[in-house]
């Protein structure tokens, strides 16, 4: 995926040179939102699978790259796998201010419950973890030279095109910037045509999957 200043080389390229890198950089992070917005369900569920040593009661929602909110989190080790639930909100202050140092304190871990930016494992475990969390992301702006997008690849042209059309308009040229809308569209058009084949390729070979009843 093209960073930041690549898209912005890109634009001084097409001739936007006399432009500043702040403007460029406004436009591209506009096309950058406009585009994410048109395909929100590209990026924003992700999953991280990672693990934890016994006695840990927590991982930061950092953890979680561009962390917005939790949907399910998992228990993947082997002969202990399990979708966990959320903890009674009641009872957590609770059981947050107990010694979860203590031995007696630990067990197999059945509960979650996200709290201050930290996800907490309910009991503490009394063994290694293996855990998948399934999560929202939420955007923020490029900023960094090599900041990249989160959106697929396949994105990358509809957000340069879009971005070449917000420096046409600020150069007053509308019929240019109306062109380059126009193929943004295109391309908008081109990718939820594919996505309606992959979803009916799926639909064919999906199955009932019950591992986490």
């Amino acid at each position: 995926m093209q960073s930041l200043a690549d898209y912005r080389t890109e634009l001084k390229a097409r001739g936007f040179d006399g432009f500043t890198d702040a403007d460029l950089n406004r436009y591209i992070n506009r096309a950058y939102h406009r585009v994410a917005r048109k395909f929100q369900w590209y990026w924003e569920h992700a999953e991280v699978t990672a693990s934890i040593v016994a006695g840990t009661d927590s991982i930061t929602t950092a953890t979680l790259p561009n962390f917005k909110s939790l949907k399910a989190m998992y228990i993947t080790t082997t002969g202990h796998r399990r979708k966990l639930e959320v903890y009674d909100s009641e009872k957590f202050m609770q059981w947050l201010a107990e010694d979860h140092t203590l031995t007696a304190a630990r067990g197999e871990t059945t509960h979650y419950y996200v709290y201050g930016g930290k996800v907490y494992f309910i009991p503490v475990p009394s063994f290694a973890l293996n855990y998948t969390a399934q999560y929202t992301r939420r955007m923020t702006d490029l900023a960094g030279d090599a900041d990249v997008p989160i959106l697929p690849t396949d994105t990358e042209e509809a957000i340069f095109q879009y971005a070449l059309a917000q420096c046409h308009r600020r150069s007053n040229e509308p019929d240019r910037a109306r062109d380059e809308e126009q193929r943004v569209d295109e391309i908008f058009d081109e990718m939820l045509d594919e996505d309606d084949m992959l979803m009916a390729e799926q639909q064919e070979r999906i199955r009932p999957d019950n591992q986490w009843s």
